[in-house]
């Protein structure tokens, strides 16, 4: 009988909360057409009131002066204000369930390394569902959007090309050697990029600690930057998977092109949803 982790717990109530949100934001948008309505009536209210000329002042005014009181009375506990969410919740959310669902990927893949029926079934069906959800939510995209925003052109075009080698080997039109040189070239490049951008000066002595430091949403005290550090050991890792795959070793998962690119595109969403505010507060330095 395996034993559970003692962060399942802790996942499921992430889980949990999710459902509340989502449960809440459905029962918002269910009322969401009345609130439209009562905006349209509201704004026409005023704009009757403020536009009437100037021998409207023959005519009684009706008296809302009470309506309104209880009108907003009401609005302060039936309607209460929703948080102003930042643009950027979306890509720090995304970036932390990426970072757990590409280990847990990982590990059902090493699962099926065991070889046993049982083992090599749970896998296979983790692998599926886990690539039906990236189809469904299209992290290629994903991953290509921040690429976009927040990278540079050399950047973006080391994707373009890893994605092109990775199709191309998936038709038998490119080896298993061209897609993982590709892919390290591209982990690399936005390693480089992102060094550069954490520089103060050309010739500073770049890490991973200080890229983190610095260009972590929320600085260098915060989770998001605890986040970016661990980071670092993807990297490595991924680095010698494609390593050995440019070699022609055999590691079973570890050397499975199709899992390394998934966990790619997921080291991707990752690095680039824990920056902030944006890579584009800073320009590299000059090289002379």
């Amino acid at each position: 009988m395996t034993t559970d982790p003692t962060w399942l717990a802790k996942l499921k109530a992430k889980r949990d909360r999710y459902i509340e949100w989502l449960r809440r934001h459905a029962k918002a948008d269910a009322i969401a057409p009345y609130v439209q309505k009562d905006l349209a009536m509201t704004e026409w209210q005023i704009e009757v009131i403020e536009s009437r000329p100037a021998e409207a002042d023959e005519i009684p005014m009706p008296d809302l002066g009470g309506t309104i009181d209880r009108d907003l009375k009401v609005l302060d506990t039936s309607l209460p204000m929703m948080p102003d969410y930042p643009g950027w919740i979306g890509l720090v959310s995304s970036a932390y369930t990426t970072s757990g669902s590409v280990s847990i990927h990982e590990y059902a893949a090493r699962v099926g390394d065991l070889g046993t029926p049982h083992a090599v079934e749970y896998s296979e069906r983790a692998a599926a569902a886990f690539g039906e959800l990236n189809r469904r939510y299209d992290t290629g995209s994903e991953a290509r959007g921040l690429v976009e925003k927040f990278c540079g052109a050399n950047t973006l075009e080391r994707l373009e090309e890893a994605e092109g080698s990775y199709l191309a080997y998936g038709r038998d039109t490119a080896t298993r050697h061209d897609a993982a040189y590709a892919m390290r070239n591209l982990i690399d490049g936005i390693k480089g990029e992102l060094f550069a951008l954490a520089m103060t000066h050309e010739r500073e002595n770049m890490t991973w600690e200080i890229m983190a430091s610095r260009l972590a949403r929320g600085g260098p005290e915060g989770p998001q930057c605890a986040e970016l550090l661990a980071q670092e050991a993807r990297h490595r890792k991924l680095i010698e998977r494609l390593s050995d795959v440019g070699h022609d070793r055999k590691g079973g998962s570890a050397t499975d092109i199709d899992a390394i690119w998934t966990e790619v595109l997921g080291y991707l969403i990752v690095l680039l949803g824990l920056i902030g505010p944006g890579p584009e507060r800073r320009s590299p330095p000059q090289i002379a």
